[in-house]
């Protein structure tokens, strides 16, 4: 709940736009007081996400729109594609985190204020976390008339696999929700032109654990999952709760199952130091253990490291795999002090500066040292993705 309260003060101070966090805040008790410090530390994580997700996206249209560039005349379709490229988001550690319902909410927008109704890409969103949960956020969605209208979700003729909080587990990991939007657009037929169904995006929620791979391989082929569609894994502060070879173990599993991908993980770095300690001890003394942040956590080098191997930089910045069993091919990463000063744009800072006045600089700069987002990538249409952005290295 912590993340979920630090963001829901974010939005209700102005850093950013969600009608559908207290959805998920059970009883909607009073948002806790946080220091502007703190607020500008949740809109940094949120808002550098946002901009990852859709330089993500580009990358995969540009990408596609090369591919089709280098087709001849006649190996085009006809009639062209009617859908625009697909995409998965698979958010890993999931929790009560509103990102696809932020995202969907936007496209919704767009599409109202567009004579041509067009829509960049077509999002399939992926959420996986512990069975309570997902149970639970599944529960707040079926209740709420506003969440099931815009995932399109109908609770009482529910039918795809896995759609109540009560279905059977697929090798220890369950389907818990499925929402498919609908459109209708047209095609080519034998007799003449009609009618057909179109996915325009879907929204699955997946009870299971990170650390069994098998079991989540198996849930997520339920949900129909496609393993060849360009994919974003996100994780936010999940890796560093999990054993350094059970996380170890999902790099190399994500990397065998996706061809195409970029993983964008945020964390803590740095233990060691006097803050880093202090960060540890305050953490310790809540009962949250951090076995990741001993291992993989030591620097940014061995964030990035974890996805690619080794502690040396590539050639023009970041860090290069994608040999010797290495599982992720290229990897860029920042702490979250470049992240804001390079990489967020400056309405973003301006925005955040007018807002609220930020007394604690040094202690500012201390914690976001202390956290960044790494992203590694693999895949011939992921190469070059964030290499050389500012903010990142």
């Amino acid at each position: 709940m912590e993340a979920l309260n630090g963001k829901a003060a974010c939005v209700r101070e102005g850093y950013y736009r969600d009608r559908y966090i207290d959805f998920f805040r059970p009883n909607y008790p009073p948002v806790p007081r946080m220091s502007p410090l703190i607020k500008r530390g949740y809109f940094t994580r949120v808002r550098a996400l946002q901009l990852i997700i859709d330089k993500f996206e580009k990358q995969v249209l540009a990408s596609s729109s090369n591919t089709l560039s280098h087709t001849t005349e006649e190996e085009l379709p006809q009639p062209p594609l009617p859908s625009p490229p697909r995409v998965n988001l698979v958010l890993l550690g999931a929790g009560l985190d509103t990102l696809f319902l932020r995202l969907r909410e936007e496209e919704e927008n767009a599409k109202k204020s567009s004579k041509h109704n067009v829509q960049a890409v077509t999002r399939f969103c992926y959420e996986v976390d512990f069975p309570p949960l997902m149970k639970y956020k599944a529960h707040c969605i079926w209740k709420n008339e506003e969440l099931t209208s815009l995932l399109g979700v109908s609770p009482a003729r529910e039918t795809s696999p896995g759609g109540r909080p009560d279905s059977p587990t697929v090798g220890g990991a369950s389907v818990i929700l499925t929402s498919r939007r609908v459109t209708s657009s047209f095609r080519e037929k034998k007799g003449g032109d009609g009618p057909r169904q179109q996915r325009s995006g879907c929204y699955i929620l997946v009870a299971g654990d990170l650390a069994e791979t098998a079991a989540l391989e198996r849930a997520l082929e339920a949900a129909g999952i496609d393993w060849a569609v360009p994919t974003l894994l996100i994780t936010e502060c999940v890796l560093v709760y999990m054993e350094a070879e059970a996380s170890r173990a999902l790099v190399e599993w994500t990397a065998a199952k996706f061809r195409t991908a970029a993983w964008a993980s945020y964390d803590m770095i740095s233990p060691h130091d006097v803050f880093g300690r202090m960060m540890r001890s305050n953490l310790t003394a809540r009962g949250l253990s951090l076995p990741g942040f001993e291992t993989w956590g030591r620097s940014l080098k061995t964030q990035k490291a974890r996805f690619v191997g080794g502690e040396e930089g590539g050639v023009g910045g970041g860090l290069e795999g994608g040999v010797g069993g290495v599982p992720w091919e290229r990897a860029v990463g920042g702490d979250m002090n470049n992240v804001y000063d390079h990489f967020l744009l400056p309405e973003d800072r301006k925005k955040a500066a007018t807002l609220e006045h930020l007394d604690e600089v040094e202690e500012w700069q201390m914690l976001m040292g202390h956290y960044c987002y790494v992203v590694a990538t693999r895949g011939a249409a992921m190469k070059g993705f964030l290499q050389g952005q500012p903010g990142f290295k």
